[in-house]
């Protein structure tokens, strides 16, 4: 209880005792005198009075109470949501500044085709233009729950984000793998025309040419990897075409078929 009201109450109590206390002195204990009444009546009303006073100014402490309580929740609630706002807002503008980074080095990647490249500008377009609708969507957001049923559509242009990487990052290992490709079929078939002129005169290239066809076996396997989207795997198999192919030019050379180099 606050110490004003204890206050109130105590000094009530007083006024209604000294009131009894003066009748009883002034009648010598005689409270059938006519006068009495009306003295009592006024102590009685005073202690009403106090009482609901103290009720009052209770009731009154109450609600102030608990009108604090209201404003400090509000006060909370306007700091989390502009919080919240601020941090999507942030979080939208890094996505964009990432796309936009994207973008631009695709469009630098001497890499992959023309086609390619179209194709990548054209999603990461398209995902600019759903962040931009985002971002003034975040920004007109009135209250908390409709922040919060942005956050799914956010989350969902994020993993776009990554679908669209991931799609150029296979590209580049496919047009690499592809260039790979390209070099140890010149190669193969430059050491086969070497092998076929030994032959013809006269030298025993058996054992070369198995290595050769090897070769041959595991560059037809890279290639059908490569179609298939398995790049580490069609990576392993140009490094073992290449191994093999290092083993037949040492071969060649030693038996001096046109001093052909590396």
């Amino acid at each position: 209880m606050p110490r004003y009201l204890l206050t109130t109450a105590v000094l009530s109590l007083g006024l209604l005792l000294t009131a009894i206390i003066t009748q009883a002195q002034g009648t010598n204990g005689n409270f059938n005198r006519p006068g009495l009444s009306n003295d009592w009546q006024t102590a009685i009303d005073e202690l009403r009075n106090a009482r609901q006073n103290f009720r009052t100014t209770r009731q009154e402490a109450a609600r102030n109470l608990a009108n604090r309580a209201v404003n400090a929740r509000q006060e909370l609630l306007a700091r989390r949501f502009e919080h919240r706002q601020a941090a999507m807002l942030r979080l939208l503008d890094v996505y964009t500044r990432h796309l936009e980074r994207t973008k631009d080095r695709v469009n630098r990647m001497p890499i992959i085709s023309d086609e390619e490249k179209a194709n990548a500008v054209s999603k990461i377009d398209e995902a600019l233009v759903a962040v931009a609708g985002l971002h003034s969507q975040v920004e007109d957001a009135s209250d908390d729950e409709t922040l919060k049923s942005l956050i799914p559509t956010i989350r969902e242009q994020v993993r776009n984000y990554h679908t669209i990487v991931r799609g150029i990052v296979r590209s580049i290992h496919a047009s690499r793998i592809s260039a790979f490709l390209d070099q140890a079929n010149d190669r193969t078939t430059d050491l086969g025309a070497r092998l076929d002129a030994l032959k013809a005169a006269g030298h025993d290239v058996s054992a070369l040419e198995t290595k050769l066809t090897e070769a041959e076996d595991k560059l037809a396997q890279a290639e059908t990897q490569r179609a298939n989207g398995e790049y580490r795997l069609a990576i392993q198999s140009l490094k073992d075409v290449y191994q093999l192919l290092r083993q037949v030019l040492p071969g060649i050379n030693e038996i001096g078929a046109g001093g052909a180099t590396e």
